[in-house]
């Protein structure tokens, strides 16, 4: 359940970047192999979403289109692991510190037990000291350059593009929490048929399969592939969705 789930995580990273440092200096004749399933661990988001984006290919789409609307999302969860695999040793660090935290104050000194901080505080911390952050991370570059020197010499070219992604690292973390400029700007006359365009694709979907026989609730969703069918089922989302549609509806 939900305690096994938090235990994968806590574990996941320390575990990961363990077997990366015991694969390196012990058999470092195979420290390629360890590195490429590190990587690869890391990368599972990506290579699953790619799976489910070849598997679920639709037919009638033109390749280049869909092709070109997945694209986003998948550059963005390649970023993502990325961003993982270059903040391993931190967070396995963290999550090691977290567990003997945990673990110290459960069962030795039985206090601080109800110590949280809110994601507003933490917020609100990180904004007023994000030069801080980059405090906090250059322990990253240290170790990359320890790793170097230490690692055995077959070892070391192995290692090489990881330990680079972990000494680029605070800098890359620094400049991404950066506060994002928000400029106000006007739709273009193309725009707006667009957005109205979308409006009507909406609008018609609802007008279609919203009636008395789902007690003029939106259906969870319709298949077009193949033979059409609906699913004749309670979707809060589109409830929201087809709220927020009759809203937009009325100020086009």
């Amino acid at each position: 359940g939900i305690v096994n789930r938090d235990v994968a995580i806590v574990t996941e990273a320390m575990a990961l970047f363990v077997a990366l440092l015991l694969g390196w200096f012990l058999v470092p004749q195979a420290a390629w192999a360890w590195t490429i399933a590190a990587s690869v661990a890391m990368l599972f988001p990506l290579l699953s979403q790619l799976a489910f984006v070849v598997r679920n290919w639709p037919r009638k789409v033109n390749p280049r289109d869909h092709l070109r609307a997945v694209t986003p999302d998948l550059l963005k969860t390649l970023v993502q692991c990325l961003l993982a695999l270059a903040v391993l040793p931190h967070k396995a660090w963290s999550m090691a510190d977290a567990a003997c935290r945990t673990l110290m104050r459960m069962f030795v000194t039985r206090q601080h037990l109800l110590e949280w901080e809110t994601a507003a505080a933490v917020e609100s911390r990180v904004a007023n000291s994000r030069w801080q952050l980059l405090w906090q991370m250059s322990p990253l570059p240290i170790l990359a350059v320890v790793l170097a020197i230490a690692l055995p010499w077959p070892a070391k070219f192995a290692a090489t593009p990881l330990l680079l992604l972990w000494i680029v690292a605070p800098p890359i973390l620094w400049y991404l929490s950066q506060p994002l400029r928000v400029e106000k700007s006007e739709c273009t006359p193309a725009q707006r048929t667009w957005l109205r365009e979308i409006v009507s694709e909406t609008g018609a979907f609802f007008e279609a399969f919203v009636g008395p026989a789902d007690h003029w609730l939106p259906v969870d969703n319709v298949q077009e592939e193949g033979q059409e069918k609906v699913a004749h089922r309670l979707s809060p989302t589109n409830e929201g969705l087809y709220l927020l549609s009759a809203l937009i509806a009325r100020d086009f």
